[in-house]
């Protein structure tokens, strides 16, 4: 394996400013003039001094060990015999100058990141990067090393490593190995449901004195992060596209910093995973609030604000559907739950007015409504009345926040994977009596509607939605293509039918584009 560092991947195709050659000027170069000679001598011929060249390679750039590469540089379209181009190569690489071609089968120990810097003697110069993935179906493949492979097909890789196994509950001393720099951190499996996948999601616990490196991820700081499997999202983006969303509804937003990456567990390529920062008490100090406060989640759709479970039946306690992540008392000691008790309470008790005169005091209103607005354009449909994280700071008696999470139901998409039709319009007053509130109240229900109505100009807007979408698929195409090759068949075992990655991602382009237009005329006739 050769050292490949650097995380983003850079691909200049033009030449630089020292690539240009400009006809000698002696009038403006201080030398002494003959003003003797002869004006009407035969003009010099520049034509064939090169004054600049636009360096570009053909063929594939991103392959697989074992795999022929076929790359054919032009300078402005041609190759120029007169200009001989250079090209730094990779360790048993051919160069043909006639042809300006370079021709290479990597070993199954070459993969990574190669800059391939191209030069021609007058000084335009190029740099175009080749990138080489492990070849992890091929029998005689050698394991890569962890310090030296920090990149795939443009993606950061993260290398985890455990013995013997991980589980949900409980952490697991591991080993995570990310840009070179190796971590102890503290690791188990998490979800519901997804815990049964073979692609299994991870939580990563950092020691606080040797956190992971934010700057290679473009971060802030932050404590732990969340590795989501994207076996359950042939796209590969719904978790990462949908906490983008949800932040650029407002500044204001709590929102996870997220990215996508590409995991090996235990020396195998693992897949596509979306790296999210964890919610927990860092990440709310992150934010300027109290490190102390009191954290939620709602982790059933019990959760909904009623007095009734989500089956109509009476709820036992006011915090039903919710288990407490952070503060004190803990989750065991009385009096934990006192504070989320008392909002579910006021929220399934309060008549409409009261509620509309009173939510200021208890929440964010504009928050309760952009999360109505990003569940009902998204149809986030696990997300609406659970997945939910409630942070309150009881000493000062700040507003209940709200971070939403877990979105493989979004998109065009149930949580089983099946498809949701784009004209199905939903104000979920079923799953959350916030909801319901707002939206059977007719002065509040106004000021929701209108509010709704410029989010589809803006963070909403068709543009918007389908620029960051499209974004991240032409960032993860390799790696998706490369994920399904590893658990396609499993997929398709687990979830009893078949998808294909670049069918998928049109079909959700093709649902964001068409479900603006749905969304807008439902907003215009208020929700009717």
């Amino acid at each position: 394996m050769l050292p490949l560092p650097t995380l983003l991947v850079q691909l200049l195709l033009a030449c630089d400013g020292g690539g240009v050659v400009l006809p000698f000027d002696s009038a403006d170069s201080g030398a002494p003039t003959d003003d003797s000679a002869d004006d009407s001598a035969d003009p010099v011929d520049d034509s064939a001094t090169p004054s600049s060249c636009a360096l570009t390679v053909s063929g594939e750039l991103h392959v697989e060990e074992g795999v022929p590469v076929a790359l054919t540089f032009a300078c402005n379209g041609a190759v120029n015999l007169d200009d001989p181009l250079t090209v730094a190569l990779p360790e048993g690489a051919a160069w043909d100058a006639a042809t300006w071609t370079l021709t290479w089968t990597p070993g199954l120990d070459q993969g990574g990141r190669y800059d391939l810097l191209a030069e021609t003697p007058s000084g335009a110069s190029g740099s175009f990067t080749l990138w080489v993935s492990d070849a992890f179906l091929n029998e005689q493949n050698v394991e890569v090393d962890p310090t030296l492979y920090q990149e795939e097909d443009g993606l950061p890789v993260l290398h985890l490593t455990f013995d013997p196994n991980l589980n949900s509950g409980s952490d697991t001393p591991a080993t995570l190995v990310f840009m070179g720099r190796t971590y102890s951190v503290e690791a188990q499996t998490r979800g519901a449901s997804s815990l049964s996948y073979p692609q299994q999601s991870y939580t990563i616990k950092f020691a606080k004195e040797d956190r992971l490196d934010a700057d290679a991820l473009g971060w802030e700081k932050f404590d732990d992060l969340v590795l989501q499997t994207t076996f359950d999202d042939v796209a590969g983006i719904r978790n990462t596209l949908s906490h983008r969303v949800w932040g650029s509804l407002d500044p204001t937003r709590l929102t996870p910093q997220t990215a996508m990456g590409v995991v090996y567990v235990k020396g195998r390529f693992h897949g596509l995973y979306q790296l999210i920062e964890r919610v927990d008490d860092d990440f709310y100090k992150s934010r300027g609030l109290a490190e102390d406060g009191n954290v939620y989640k709602s982790v059933n759709h019990d959760a909904n604000f009623y007095s009734t479970n989500s089956w109509g039946g009476a709820k036992y306690t006011w915090h039903d559907g919710y288990e407490k992540r952070e503060g004190t008392p803990t989750e065991s000691e009385p009096g934990a739950f006192d504070d989320i008790d008392a909002l579910v309470e006021w929220a399934a008790t309060s008549p409409n007015a009261i509620f509309r005169d009173e939510l200021a005091d208890w929440m964010l209103p504009e928050e309760v409504m952009d999360w109505f607005f990003f569940v009902s354009f998204g149809m986030v449909t696990d997300s609406a009345g659970k997945n939910a994280h409630l942070y309150h700071d009881p000493i000062t008696d700040g507003p209940f926040r709200i971070t939403p999470w877990d979105y493989n139901a979004s998109w065009g998409q149930e949580w089983e994977t099946s498809r949701i039709d784009v004209t199905y319009l939903t104000d979920f007053v079923y799953a959350n009596r916030l909801f319901e509130a707002m939206l059977y109240d007719d002065v509040m229900s106004a000021e929701v509607w209108a509010r709704y109505e410029e989010q589809l100009s803006g963070p909403l807007s068709e543009e918007a939605l389908l620029a960051e979408a499209q974004s991240l698929l032409d960032a993860s195409q390799w790696a998706r293509t490369r994920n399904w090759r590893r658990w396609g068949g499993r997929y398709k075992g687990y979830f009893g039918h078949g998808a294909n990655p670049d069918d998928e991602a049109e079909y959700l382009l093709t649902w964001i584009d068409d479900r603006h237009e749905i969304i807008a005329d439902w907003v215009a006739r208020g929700g009717q």
